[in-house]
């Protein structure tokens, strides 16, 4: 059995639209948003990574070297690619997120370290165990929903991080006010290297990005800034996406990880 955890936001205010923590709160009780609840990300880790290269003066259309990364230490880590580049060319960092080209980020955290991913996750309000070790690129680190979705917020909404909330007042029997919530939000990545970032997954709806089926199998016409992922041997599928209004982070999987599709 499947389950299915959602958590829809405005990235402008954190507010969140839309809760789906499981498929039958009668029979699963395990809430699949909360932060509690981890699972591995997958590629969706990728846009962190990404922002990194940003960060150190890189850009969409900077390239790297597309061989065995042969990092000291890893040197038979050699993460299996895409069918779209030839070992040895010239491949660029628009690309390699478009397709979500797994040899294209192991480059990245070879050149800029696993610490350098940990920050940024840290930065953008995740609380995860990261190892530091270069395979986290390929999001091996069990996260939350509702982390990511937090996460993702700063790529949809020119660089400023908006916690997610869902409580928004409280009132008691007489309508007085107990208790109102103050929404949390901070500047966390430049406006340009988030705009940056929000075209850069914008190509993953589009032509061959992996998630261009929204437009050639379900017919959207609209900008959508997305992203996929999934783990070893599919325990899970991740789809984080929005538009300029609306944040979705959705995870498919079954309760117990040995379980795939």
């Amino acid at each position: 059995i499947l389950q299915v955890g959602v958590c829809a936001m405005d990235p402008n205010t954190g507010r969140i639209k839309a809760w789906v923590g499981g498929i039958d709160f009668n029979f699963f009780k395990l809430d699949h948003v909360r932060q509690s609840t981890k699972r591995q990300v997958g590629s969706t880790i990728k846009p962190l990574l990404y922002n990194v290269a940003l960060d150190n003066g890189e850009t969409p259309c900077s390239t790297i070297d597309y061989t065995k990364p042969s990092i000291p230490g890893f040197e038979k880590w050699d993460p299996k690619g895409t069918k779209y580049f030839i070992d040895g060319s010239q491949v660029s960092l628009k690309d390699g997120l478009q397709v979500s080209d797994n040899r294209v980020a192991a480059q990245i955290i070879k050149k800029y370290g696993a610490n350098a991913l940990i920050e940024k996750a840290e930065q953008l309000g995740i609380d995860a165990a990261f190892e530091n070790v270069p395979a986290i690129c390929l999001g091996t680190t069990d996260i939350s929903v509702i982390e990511m979705t937090g996460a993702y917020s700063a790529y949809m909404n020119a660089g400023i991080y908006s916690k997610p909330f869902y409580i928004e007042r409280i009132e008691d029997k007489n309508g007085n006010v107990i208790y109102q919530n103050r929404p949390q939000s901070k500047e966390v990545i430049t406006q340009e290297i988030a705009k940056t970032m929000n075209l850069m997954m914008q190509q993953v709806s589009k032509d061959r990005g992996t998630a261009s089926r929204l437009r050639s199998q379900y017919g959207f016409k609209n900008e959508i800034a997305c992203k996929t992922g999934t783990t070893q041997s599919n325990s899970d599928g991740w789809f984080i996406g929005s538009t300029p209004s609306l944040l979705t982070t959705i995870w498919v999987g079954a309760d117990e990880p040995s379980i795939t599709f």
